[in-house]
């Protein structure tokens, strides 16, 4: 039976999944925020989709804690 939340997610797909273009796609590969895409064949890649939901939840969880530490007050 397929896992559908362990599809290979390719790269133009992946960048609207996550709602991003695709340089800022590449831009956060290159900077490690993401991890880079698996390598299917020569000119095919893509992540797993856990993958693109762990980078998500890291962001969200990345931005709650920005939003409790600042209180507004300076």
């Amino acid at each position: 039976m397929l896992n559908i939340s362990n599809a290979i997610v390719r790269r133009i797909d992946a960048a609207q999944y996550l709602g991003i273009s695709l340089p800022t796609l590449h831009r956060l590969v290159q900077r490690g925020e993401l991890q880079a895409p698996i390598k299917l064949t020569r000119t095919a890649s893509g992540w797993r989709q856990t993958e693109l939901d762990e980078f998500i939840e890291r962001r969200r969880r990345a931005n709650c804690s920005t939003l409790q530490g600042n209180t507004g007050q300076r």
